[in-house]
């Protein structure tokens, strides 16, 4: 089940069934540790944005999904720029990442809203953001370390 799926509570497919056999587990002795503190899970986090979260994410993602297109080699987005419909979307997700701003997951799709509306800078800018006070968010840092790779996807090179 997908991160937005769990958001609005969609249900998602029975996975296929395998009809292979799988090798037997060898049998472990039980292991006691000690109780960690308590983190929610992702399923439990994305089940968890309070109403206004989710109406902002909603309204996001129906300004933002008409506007890219994901193919097999392109990406391509329509309406980026500073007066497009993608930043619109953008501020929504901004919106709703200032109501819950310790949530990594919508820092994340804010900077990449930002990313889709041709911002590279600010989108940057939010995701080092992320970063900073997220180091374990593994996105992120992936986000950062691949940032020229990531940002020339969009970017129209002169010849």
């Amino acid at each position: 089940m997908g991160f937005w799926d769990r958001v609005f509570g969609k249900k998602a497919a029975a996975p296929v069934q395998q009809e292979r056999a799988k090798p037997p587990i060898p049998a472990q002795p039980a292991r006691v540790t000690p109780s960690a503190p308590t983190q929610r899970s992702s399923d439990s986090a994305a089940t968890d944005y309070p109403s206004a979260v989710k109406a902002l994410i909603r309204e996001a993602l129906q300004i933002i999904e008409p506007s890219v297109a994901v193919g097999s080699q392109v990406t391509v987005v329509k309406s980026a720029g500073a007066e497009g419909q993608v930043i619109e979307g953008a501020r929504k997700l901004e919106q709703a990442h200032e109501l819950m701003p310790n949530d990594p997951v919508l820092h994340y799709a804010l900077a990449s809203a930002l990313h889709l509306a041709a911002q590279h800078k600010t989108a940057e800018e939010e995701m080092r953001r992320l970063v900073e006070a997220n180091p374990q968010f593994l996105l992120g840092r992936c986000a950062i370390q691949g940032w020229e790779r990531w940002q020339s996807i969009s970017v129209l090179h002169k010849n």
